[in-house]
């Protein structure tokens, strides 16, 4: 250790930039530093010289006994006490008063060693609640906020405090543009995606044995005979649909759960704004959840042979692939309002469920009681399975299916549009449930 201090100090003598990071240092070696960051739960309370130090803390109420090592005081009375459940003072508030200081350091500097500088380093409005320390080395904080409140009303606080300087430094500060944001991002995740090699894995076996089992069963439906072909085929597609809306919707309900504290913890530092966070986990998932949905869509379609012509089976894949994109926003949607994962778990199927029984294989939804044929309407299922089954069989398809189960419904065209509406609302709705989940706690 001595070692390395001498060498430190020789560097400093040769007038080299030295960065180094050291945990609850004495304060003999902090004083060979000329520049301080204190960080806590990845917010800097601290950016300054070690002559600072103390000052900075004791007028924010923070008292240093004397022969007692200010960092130990630091690591283990005032940082502790700000994630305690008895204390409200969110270390991000103390890293917006640092911000302050640091405008203001030119005012600091000259009036470091009196309290004239208190009053603005302390908003007009209490950032903290009044809570009693009984073992607490901390001053009165009811002495500092009537101290200040009578400072900042008088017209010494209003000669001193330049409002329009502080507006100067805020306006040099450069935000990232979305595009910038969104390019790293994208980066970021599919790197994380390439990486957890477990997910990719299990996603492809998954493709496979669904493939080997559905196929084997569902193999050759043409070969079958007229009334067992038709009643085969009416399966295949309703497994097919119900496989897809599912998969997708439970496939991505973790999505928001995963890196949430990470994803708090860098927009509160103002890494990148939500929005851009929200696209580029978007754009990612949707890529790798695309790929797996088309392969295991055209596979089964080429085993089973459930298609009458190229056209049929390139509009039934485009209708698998839009039908998992609402199931993805669902699973999305439900992620994003769910304070966690076990109650997203929970909540998702029994929002799935009551919305694929309408679906049109198992009942006729014009003979259901009127106050629940509204449900058809808002199920995806629904109009998916109509699209599959009026791709599959054109004009026959009255005498396919008894009842106006399909006639009577939207076009294929129609069917379309909304699908792709309820994708849109669902992720403008998940968009501001992330968003209100994310500022909850920043």
């Amino acid at each position: 250790m001595q070692n390395a201090l001498n060498i430190t100090q020789i560097l400093k003598n040769t007038r080299k930039t030295i960065v180094a990071t050291i945990h609850q240092p004495p304060s003999k070696i902090l004083d060979l530093f000329d520049d301080i960051i204190i960080i806590n739960n990845s917010h800097i309370v601290y950016h300054n010289t070690y002559d600072n130090f103390i000052p900075y803390f004791q007028i924010l109420g923070y008292t240093f006994p004397q022969y007692t090592n200010p960092t130990e005081i630091l690591f283990t009375e005032i940082l502790p006490r700000l994630e305690s459940k008895d204390c409200i003072f969110d270390p991000s508030k103390l890293s917006d008063k640092f911000n302050e200081y640091k405008e203001n350091r030119d005012i600091h500097e000259n009036n470091i060693n009196t309290n004239q500088h208190i009053p603005e380093l302390i908003n007009k409005e209490k950032i903290f609640e009044i809570t009693e320390h009984p073992d607490s080395n901390r001053i009165n904080d009811k002495e500092i906020i009537k101290t200040n409140k009578e400072y900042i009303n008088s017209n010494e606080f209003s000669t001193t405090t330049n409002v329009s300087e502080n507006n100067k430094y805020k306006s040099l500060m450069i935000k990232n543009k979305k595009s910038t944001e969104i390019g790293m991002l994208l980066l970021r995740f599919f790197y994380s995606t390439i990486r957890n090699k477990n997910i990719l894995l299990s996603k492809f076996l998954q493709c496979v044995g669904i493939v080997f089992i559905i196929g084997s069963i569902f193999y050759n439906i043409p070969g079958l005979n007229s009334n067992s072909e038709i009643i085969t085929k009416n399966g295949f597609l309703y497994f097919l649909v119900m496989y897809v809306y599912f998969g997708a919707a439970m496939g991505c309900v973790h999505l928001f759960f995963i890196d949430l504290k990470l994803l708090r913890r860098e927009y509160s530092n103002n890494y990148y704004s939500i929005i851009s966070y929200f696209i580029s986990r978007l754009i990612t998932d949707t890529i790798l959840n695309s790929v797996f949905v088309i392969i295991t869509a055209l596979s089964l379609f080429l085993i089973s042979r459930a298609y009458r012509t190229g056209w049929v089976l390139t509009v039934q894949l485009f209708n698998m692939w839009s039908l998992s994109m609402v199931g993805y926003a669902w699973g999305i949607f439900v992620s994003s309002i769910c304070m966690d994962l076990s109650s997203a778990l929970v909540i998702l199927p029994c929002v799935l469920l009551p919305l694929t029984i309408v679906s049109g294989l198992f009942l006729v939804p014009s003979g259901m009681v009127i106050f629940l044929r509204w449900l058809q309407y808002i199920s995806p299922s629904r109009y998916s399975y109509n699209i599959a089954m009026k791709m599959e069989y054109g004009d026959k398809i009255v005498g396919a299916v008894p009842g106006d189960t399909f006639t009577g419904f939207f076009g294929i065209s129609i069917s379309f549009l909304i699908l792709f509406a309820m994708y849109l609302v669902l992720m403008g709705f998940s968009f501001l449930g992330l968003r209100m989940k994310v500022r909850k706690y920043v």
